[in-house]
C-alpha cells in the first residue's frame, strides 16, 4: 500500500503538474485542477481495464487524491526552479518503484483489529443464546452497501456442542468456518476462524475480475459473543471480530474495514435480537 496508496498518486500528481508547466507558467489553482483530472482519467482506466471494481476505487478515492494533491504542489514548485527542476522530478519518478522494492524487502507487522458492536434484546440469555449458536436464514439485505458487493452474512448452522464443535456462518461469498474455542453457555461463545470467504464481489462491467487485495489482504482471525443478563431480565448481547488486513495505510483501511464490520455485526445480531423476542 506504501507505494501503491501513496507513492503512485503523489508522483502522479507531481509529473502532471510539472509537465502542465512546462512550456507555459500556469498558476498553482490550474496545477492542482490538472492533477485532480489526472488522477480521475488513471482511476477510470483501471475501472476500464479491469484492474478493480467501483466499490473499491471509491473508498481509495479520498487518500488518492488528497495525496495526489500534495503531489501537485510539489510538482508546481519544482517546475518554477530553474535550473534542477528536471533533475529533481527524474528522482522523484524513480521512488515509486523504490517504494515497491522497499515494501517487497520489508513486510510491515500485520497488527490485529478489535470491533465490537453491541444490542439489547428483550429476552433471557439462554434464548439468545439458542438462536446466536445458529441463526436462521435472513431475508436479503436493502443495505446500499452490501447490494454494492460487500459480502453479508446468510445463516448459521452448527457442527457438535462445546468446545470443539464447528460453526458455519454463511455468507453470500460462501462460510465462515469457526471451531469453538469457549462453550460457556449461556454467557460467551468464542471461536476462531479457520477459513473465510471472499471479503467482496467487485461491481464491475465485466462478468468477473481477478483483484488480488480481495483474497487475503483482509481476514478475520477471532470471533465471539457475549451475553450480559441485565436487572430487568434482558440481553446485552455483544458480538466481537479480531481482524487483520495487510494494506498500508492502516490507519485509513481500518476506518472502512471498521464501518463495515459494524454493519455486518448489526444485521446478525438484529437479526438474532428479532428471533428472540
Amino acid at each position: 500500500g506504501l507505494a501503491l496508496f501513496i507513492g503512485l498518486p503523489f508522483v502522479l500528481g507531481a509529473v502532471s503538474a510539472y509537465l502542465y508547466n512546462h512550456a507555459h507558467s500556469r498558476s498553482l489553482k490550474q496545477s492542482l485542477g490538472i492533477a485532480m483530472l489526472t488522477v480521475t482519467f488513471a482511476l477510470a482506466a483501471i475501472f476500464l481495464f479491469a484492474m478493480e471494481g467501483i466499490l473499491c476505487i471509491l473508498m481509495a478515492a479520498p487518500i488518492v487524491y488528497a495525496i495526489a494533491l500534495a503531489g501537485a504542489l510539489v510538482g508546481h514548485a519544482l517546475s518554477q526552479r530553474t535550473p534542477g527542476g528536471a533533475t529533481a522530478m527524474s528522482l522523484l519518478v524513480l521512488s515509486a518503484p523504490g517504494l515497491m522494492a522497499f515494501e517487497a524487502a520489508h513486510p510491515s507487522n500485520t497488527p490485529l483489529f478489535p470491533v465490537m458492536t453491541s444490542v439489547m434484546v428483550h429476552a433471557p440469555p439462554q434464548l439468545v443464546w439458542n438462536e446466536l449458536v445458529a441463526f436462521s436464514r435472513m431475508e436479503e439485505p436493502d443495505d446500499l452497501l452490501f447490494r454494492a458487493g460487500i459480502s453479508y452474512p446468510v445463516e448459521a448452522r452448527i457442527e457438535g456442542t462445546g468446545v470443539g464443535a464447528c460453526r458455519f456462518c454463511q455468507f453470500n461469498t460462501g462460510p465462515f468456518v469457526e471451531p469453538i474455542t469457549v462453550w460457556n453457555e449461556p454467557h460467551l461463545l468464542a471461536f476462531d476462524v479457520l477459513d473465510d470467504p471472499p471479503p467482496m464481489t467487485e461491481l464491475t462491467i465485466y462478468e468477473q475480475i481477478d483483484a488480488p487485495h480481495v483474497d487475503g489482504f483482509f481476514r478475520s482471525r477471532n470471533g465471539q459473543f457475549k451475553l450480559m443478563e441485565q436487572a430487568d431480565g434482558s440481553t446485552l448481547l455483544e458480538g466481537t471480530t479480531w481482524y487483520t488486513h495487510d494494506i498500508w495505510p492502516a490507519w485509513y483501511w481500518r476506518l472502512w474495514s471498521d464501518a463495515i464490520l459494524h454493519r455486518i455485526h448489526g444485521r446478525v445480531l438484529e437479526h438474532i435480537r428479532d428471533e428472540s423476542e
